[in-house]
């Protein structure tokens, strides 16, 4: 169990929690690989663990391979711990064999404690208008006080780096980065956000926009968690706007790149328990829609790709 369950969500797992439940899944199930992919300021491992049908880590796969590489980070923000939670849980319940297919379509990459510096300065108040856990969370930024989801482009901070560095050596197909809210009062538990940069491929953004996605809200409806696109109501109440475009942002970086990004935002007024089961539900809704249509993907993020002369 991770320690949100153990703790009857009252808490949220620490550093060595991470470590220890992830190398219980790696002892237990040999599709399971844990990779130290680079450091934090303070020298904390950035705990990584690939699920593949292989027992060796096949990353980065063969040019004829035809599965696609889905990478999930939680906890950029580490207050918002509800990502980390789930990540964990998903990757767990993967590797007891829920969805078996996904794995003949994708290789699967979860980190789910990525501002582990943060991570580590638990404090009840630190996300004040948040409800729980009640044994408090980790802080927004890193170690050196700079917001993770800000730096993809001057990549200041080692987190991120390292996380580049990772995406660019196993060819990462998709992200998904799980947050939470800090804003407007609604009435959905998840919310989401696709790129949205005007320079981005626009097949690839038709494709997320009315085709993916739509399949994902249906399928989350039936989970009784109505989703809706990420964003807060301007001063008056009369606009709902979206963040910024910018590539700073990790989504928007990845379609950039001409990959996909997918932003998870579970709601902060809604129990430490939902969010979590809320953004467990979204993330398996996305790999699920993600892997069965897996050629299609393949065929959108590399359309532009040539070989060098």
């Amino acid at each position: 169990m991770t320690i949100a369950e153990r703790s009857n969500y009252l808490a949220t797992s620490r550093e060595s929690d991470v470590l220890e439940f992830l190398e219980k899944l790696t002892a237990e199930h040999p599709m399971a690989k844990l990779v130290d992919v680079g450091t934090t300021h303070e020298n904390r491992p950035l705990w990584t663990l690939v699920v593949s049908k292989e027992k060796a880590n096949p990353l980065p796969l063969a040019k004829d391979d035809p599965r696609i590489v889905i990478v999930m980070i939680g906890g950029i923000h580490s207050g918002e711990c509800d990502g980390k939670e789930a990540l964990m849980a998903l990757a767990r319940d993967v590797l007891k064999g829920r969805n078996p297919d996904w794995l003949e379509r994708c290789v699967l990459v979860f980190l789910p404690n990525f501002n582990a510096d943060g991570n580590q300065r638990v404090g009840p108040m630190h996300r004040p208008g948040q409800e729980g856990p009640a044994l408090g969370m980790g802080t927004r930024e890193n170690a050196l006080g700079q917001d993770l989801n800000r730096d993809f482009v001057k990549l200041d901070t080692l987190e991120v780096r390292s996380l580049v560095r990772m995406i660019d050596a196993w060819q990462a197909d998709v992200l998904i980065d799980a947050h939470t809210t800090n804003g407007s009062l609604h009435r959905y538990d998840m919310t989401y956000g696709l790129p949205h940069n005007p320079a981005i491929d626009s097949d690839l953004a038709q494709w997320l926009r009315h085709d993916f996605m739509p399949g994902v809200e249906t399928r989350m409806l039936k989970r009784d968690c109505p989703v809706f696109p990420y964003g807060n109501f301007n001063r008056d109440h009369t606009v709902w706007e979206s963040y910024g475009f910018e590539p700073r942002y990790s989504t928007e970086y990845m379609a950039l790149r001409g990959k996909i990004g997918i932003l998870v935002e579970s709601y902060s007024y809604a129990s430490y328990q939902r969010r979590i089961e809320a953004s467990y539900a979204f993330i398996e809704e996305c790999i699920e829609g993600l892997s069965a249509q897996a050629a299609k993907v393949k065929e959108l993020v590399s359309k532009d790709i040539q070989e060098p002369p």
